[in-house]
């Protein structure tokens, strides 16, 4: 099943293509291991089939789809390498370019975070999940963006299609405990930037990242066909 999304007025069809096929297979709404037509994806997204193939390259550049010739097209299964690639990778940097934050952070971004975690708060107590991860991932890409160093979070995400999907079934399956243990950590990593303290940075944002770890033996438990 598709994920629902309104095309922006500057979004190209390629791109809303893209981000629907994207955020399916990362809300797992597109599951692991399944066959998708062209054809069928073009008529459900009611477009043409070339920003479906398009789209379906891209993807595949991401290992999130596996085009297989004359057999199919296929949703990528877990590789568990790659998770863990994109894990160590995000890890090493985001603990520096937070303490650089520790350092220095615009008010103006402190105030988007402490407006994250306003609607965080908000969307954990309604326990929903899918968009409690939006705001997840918008709350580590605002540090980013406040410590100019977008382009290396643009860099991680376009590697970290396996590590989101893993993220997301993770906390999906894990749900409240897990959430909060989330949350309680965003609330820890914005006191530390807010009030310039490094000390200890490092030990909340490596235990909050290494929780990937745990994703993976959860999903294995219950979902053995995913990967």
């Amino acid at each position: 099943m598709l994920g629902k999304k309104t095309k922006t007025t500057n979004e190209t069809i390629k791109n809303y293509v893209y981000n629907i096929l994207k955020d399916s297979i990362i809300n797992a709404r597109l599951i692991p291991g399944a066959q998708v037509s062209e054809q069928e994806l073009a008529d459900k997204l009611e477009v043409s089939r070339t920003p479906v193939r398009e789209a379906l390259i891209h993807l595949h550049q991401e290992e999130l789809v596996e085009i297989i010739p004359q057999k199919g097209t296929y949703i990528s299964k877990i590789n568990e390498q790659s998770v863990e690639e994109s894990r160590y990778m995000r890890e090493i940097l985001e603990v520096e370019i937070t303490k650089l934050a520790a350092e220095v952070f615009p008010e103006s971004y402190l105030f988007l975070l402490e407006e994250n975690l306003h609607s965080q708060e908000l969307y954990l107590k309604q326990k929903n999940y899918e968009k409690l991860f939006q705001y997840d991932n918008d709350f580590h890409r605002i540090i980013y963006e406040g410590s100019n160093k977008m382009r290396i979070w643009e860099s991680i995400q376009n590697i970290s299609g396996q590590l989101n999907r893993v993220r997301i079934m993770g906390l999906t399956l894990d749900s409240e405990e897990i959430w909060n243990l989330v949350y309680t950590e965003h609330k820890e990593i914005f006191n530390k930037i807010k009030n310039h303290e490094k000390e200890g940075l490092s030990e909340i944002l490596i235990r909050h990242l290494e929780r990937g770890k745990t994703h993976i033996k959860t999903i294995k438990e219950q979902y053995a066909e995913y990967f």
